[in-house]
């Protein structure tokens, strides 16, 4: 348990074994934040427009009333890459030369989101007291790139509330790689 203080002087205690996966892994939440703004700073990028895209993508599957037919949904998700996902404790590469390279349902001509259902259950944020609480999860594929993205209402909560990337295993991420491939 780690206790930090918020910009606005607001003390909390992280818990980073809330989850299965460790939320940033062997780092400290005071070093993984910083390095964040730092990057931020490099790229001219905010939390809130990383909060925004992610929510971006999950809406291709969710909505505030439930989950929703898209036609992305109709893809299967590739079975080598739900393992990959599902297994992996880092971040993820897959080679979609071998499966949908098809154009058709691609958002910005380049990404592909299916409803990753796979989930270890309900989530609730590490942070102590907080309350917030989800388990919608997306996969989000940059098929030019094949990197891959796991997104979920605990991921956009952390960062829009906490501005907090995750780290270190399968929903993890650097500003600096979120910017690249999925901005």
């Amino acid at each position: 348990m780690f206790i930090y203080q918020s910009e606005s002087g607001e003390k909390m205690s992280f818990n980073n074994n809330a989850s299965e996966v460790g939320f940033i892994g062997n780092r400290r939440l005071e070093e993984v934040i910083l390095l964040d703004k730092m990057e931020l700073g490099k790229v001219g990028g905010s939390f809130i427009a990383i909060a925004a895209r992610m929510k971006y993508f999950q809406s291709f599957h969710f909505t505030e009333e439930g989950e929703r037919e898209y036609e992305m949904g109709l893809l299967p998700i590739p079975e080598r890459l739900f393992y990959t996902a599902s297994k992996s404790s880092t971040s993820i590469i897959f080679d979609f030369r071998k499966e949908y390279t098809t154009s058709k349902g691609l958002i910005e001509r380049k990404y592909r989101v299916w409803n990753y259902a796979y989930t270890n259950g309900l989530q609730e944020c590490p942070f102590f007291g907080c309350g917030a609480r989800g388990q919608r999860d997306v996969l989000v594929a940059n098929m030019m790139t094949n990197r891959v993205l796991i997104v979920n209402d605990i991921t956009i909560h952390l960062v829009k509330k906490h501005s907090l990337l995750e780290k270190d295993n399968r929903y993890g991420i650097s500003v600096k790689d979120f910017y690249e491939e999925f901005m």
